[in-house]
């Protein structure tokens, strides 16, 4: 069995670390110490944190190897950025539609994180995924929304007709509606007066 060899100095950094920290990830490993310290064994602090008892392993000996300094994480810096645009250069490309760029095929008015995928691809040379999208827009400041809704017809007489269903509306509910243009209405549509009174 492996344990935590925590002498009096240590402990007391150990205390105050415990103390001072707000990154739960970080907590977590000093307590795995802390616990390990106590006498609890390595299964048992795996079960209590859900970790894999490797990892707790892990934490263990790298504090036995160096103490805080040996347990801290040493993450990477990560991939360098491959696209570093500033708010301005994404608000301009988002201010014009998918579907002015040819090259995309679409005929959509609105942003998608794939159509934006697929045209950093496109135009840009730059491979992404969708949340690399995301990830993008929030570092330079942009929040994702979905877009509003818009009631749109691709028939040219759309607003026309519109008109005269307003129109007619406006005659049912004046009792100046003709028989003659009632019995044309659909039947659903026939007693509209009683919906508007």
């Amino acid at each position: 069995m492996i344990y935590a060899n925590v002498d009096e100095q240590g402990q007391q950094e150990l205390e105050q670390a415990m103390k001072k920290t707000n990154d739960k990830k970080w907590y977590r490993r000093l307590k795995t110490i802390a616990l390990s310290n106590q006498g609890r064994s390595v299964p048992e602090i795996a079960a209590i944190f859900g970790l894999s008892q490797a990892v707790i392993r892990t934490y263990i000996k790298r504090y036995n190897q160096g103490g805080l300094a040996r347990l801290k994480a040493s993450y990477g810096q990560g991939r360098p950025l491959m696209l570093e645009w500033d708010e301005a250069k994404w608000l301009e490309l988002l201010g014009q539609a998918p579907s002015d760029f040819e090259k995309l095929e679409t005929g959509a008015q609105n942003w998608t994180q794939a159509l934006m995928a697929a045209y950093l691809a496109t135009y840009e040379e730059v491979e992404v995924s969708q949340a690399s999208v995301s990830h993008m827009l929030k570092r330079a400041g942009i929040k994702w929304k979905r877009a509003k809704a818009r009631i749109k017809s691709p028939d040219p007489l759309y607003v026309v007709k519109r008109q005269r269903v307003e129109e007619l509306k406006e005659k049912a509910q004046n009792n100046s509606l003709s028989s003659e243009k009632q019995r044309a209405l659909h039947p659903m549509a026939q007693n509209l007066r009683y919906f508007f009174t």
